[in-house]
């Protein structure tokens, strides 16, 4: 059976091209910078009027629930509120380029400065003003085109309506109308929803919260079902589901409506019969009476003031949270025991006994940075042309099948191979395995005939070794863990998604050697190292102490809600 090659042709991006849309985002960006400086001002001014009587309310740095986690940047959002502000002093153009804001560095008293510069700004029966110097900064930062949508809302609501905007309604937007969304990104949107509700008894945040926690949930689930089914490349919209996958893309665009309604009315101008609902609009915030982070400002109540019920809610809850998170979380077996190559191109001779039509193979390696080949032969004498085995560094700690591949171009222009998906089935008595760098660690190969019954195999030669160096191991080590195979390759038996990364990082701080994956801070996989010293490098093992830290968020959000809401709705909700 001959590899197949073929040459697609692939489109290059040209410096030139990369420099046009360069310049046209810069373009675009710098005619919505010169559109938002040139809007009317007198709104602007009378909403950052109202956001700084907010700020000055909140404090620069207030503290929701009492922690620091939930600690708003109110000196950042008040400079950006002087510059929204300051724009009507001049023509578009330079505001947008000087970017005034005004006394940055008087820093207990900005909220209350801007107060001031909009009273003597625009007229407001505000009574006697304050005889407060304000020093004009040029501030063009880096969040400089946070203008671009912050002075348009500025022109319809106050700090607080933008709050719910940014926070909020813009979570559910991009994710429905964005591409390539995972359900994950969903998730703020509705903690925030819960809190909305919590602090603003309003049905329709309730309706959002059950109606996008029940779509993510149902398409979550589709996307299981067809991995579990199909293949994790076939996750998504398949034949069977794609009319459930519509109605479940109607009820969220239809959602994100209701959102969009929900926020008008949250953040726009209150009429004389929402003044007098008996919750309060927003939830309370904690005022500091000295700076921030002086441990003498914290006076907590410790105590729970829990009943026998609360212990056996919160226990009960994690405890059938953890059945099902540790039920079929992984299988507990995995190769463990590896052949490794001492020489660039050692070989391995393999005899099946006898003849066997349509044959796949399967593998399992560790750690390895190239690929290595197959040949197939009758005699053990003529062999076939090289079959090339998919063992790059991302491709560890996974069963997988022997496929055809062909060279090609990556999108840079560099010669790439690319392998499918469907595997190759031979009909040969014996197999050749030549690696093609030193070190390669092959932990078992497994032999299956055409009705997926394992082939015996055995090694009857070891070619091109060198048995002084200290990589030189028995090859038939391939074989000796024939039974850690259970089904077909899937997430249950091997690294699934990012785990290629993230699971073999804890294996290499495990074992002291140089970590693969460095983008991330390193303590999530010290941690994963931990369940792989105490249940091996095994499914089971990599994914349990991530598990154990889902398990272990129950009680802890159980006694943090609790904590802060004892009473009411609130508390009953924990």
């Amino acid at each position: 059976m001959q590899e197949i090659k073929t040459n697609p042709t692939v489109r290059h991006t040209t410096p030139l091209q990369l420099l046009a849309a360069f310049a046209a985002t810069v373009a675009v960006l710098f005619v919505l910078l010169l559109g938002a400086c040139a809007l009317p001002a007198q709104p602007v001014l009378e909403h950052v009027y109202d956001s700084a009587q907010t700020i000055q309310q909140e404090g620069l740095y207030p503290e929701y629930f009492g922690f620091k986690l939930f600690q708003m940047d109110n000196y950042t959002d008040t400079i950006m509120l002087f510059e929204a502000a300051a724009m009507g002093e001049q023509d578009p153009l330079t505001a947008m380029m000087t970017a005034t804001a005004y006394n940055v560095d008087n820093f207990e008293t900005m909220a209350g400065d801007l107060a001031v510069y909009c009273e003597r700004t625009i007229p407001l029966a505000t009574g006697a003003q304050k005889a407060v110097q304000l020093v004009p900064f040029s501030y063009a930062r880096y969040w400089h085109g946070y203008l671009i949508w912050l002075r348009p809302l500025l022109c319809v609501m106050s700090i607080t309506g933008v709050r719910v905007v940014q926070y909020l309604v813009l979570f559910v937007l991009l994710y429905v109308f964005g591409i390539k969304m995972h359900e994950r990104y969903l998730f703020p949107a509705l903690f925030l929803l819960g809190m909305a509700y919590a602090g603003r008894r309003d049905r329709r945040t309730l309706v959002l919260l059950l109606g996008l926690s029940a779509t993510a949930f149902i398409n979550e689930g589709i996307v299981l079902d067809n991995s579990l089914r199909l293949g994790s490349s076939l996750g998504h919209l398949n034949n069977d589901t794609v009319v459930l996958a519509m109605l479940l893309s109607a009820a969220n665009v239809a959602l994100a409506f209701l959102g969009v309604w929900t926020c008008r009315d949250v953040c726009l101008p209150v009429s004389a019969a929402d003044e007098t609902l008996e919750h309060p609009a927003y939830l309370p915030v904690k005022q500091l009476e000295k700076k921030p982070g002086d441990p003498r400002t914290f006076q907590q109540d410790v105590s729970l003031h829990w009943r026998k019920r609360d212990w056996l809610l919160m226990l009960g809850v994690t405890l059938v949270y953890a059945i099902v998170a540790l039920t079929n979380l992984g299988s507990m077996k995995a190769p463990q025991n590896p052949w490794v190559s001492s020489t660039r191109n050692e070989q391995v001779i393999i005899d099946l006994g006898e003849h066997h039509d349509d044959v796949t193979m399967l593998y399992f390696c560790q750690v390895s940075y190239s690929n290595f080949s197959v040949a197939v032969s009758e005699d053990g004498e003529s062999w076939s042309d090289d079959y090339i085995a998919d063992m790059a560094e991302g491709e560890c700690f996974q069963w997988k099948y022997l496929t055809p591949s062909y060279m090609g171009k990556d999108k840079y222009g560099n010669d790439q191979r690319f392998f499918y998906s469907q595997p190759i089935k031979f009909s040969a008595r014996y197999v050749r395995i030549t690696s093609q760098q030193i070190g390669l660690k092959m932990n078992e190969i497994i032999f299956q005939d055409a009705n997926g019954d394992r082939i015996p195999a055995t090694v009857i030669a070891q070619l091109n070794v060198m048995e002084e160096s200290t990589l030189y191991s028995d090859a038939n080590n391939i074989f000796d863990e024939q039974d850690t195979l259970e089904g077909l390759p899937s997430w249950w038996n091997s690294t699934y998604f990012d785990e290629i990364y993230h699971a073999r990082t804890a294996y290499e701080h495990l074992h002291g050697t140089a970590p693969y994956e460095t983008s991330h801070p390193p303590l999530g996989k010290v941690i994963m190292s931990l369940g792989i010293a105490i249940f091996g490098m095994v499914p089971f093992g990599w994914r349990v102490m991530g598990a154990l830290a889902g398990i272990l968020m129950l009680p802890a959000m159980y006694l943090i809600h609790s904590s802060k809401c004892r009473r009411g709705p609130c508390g009953a909700s924990s």
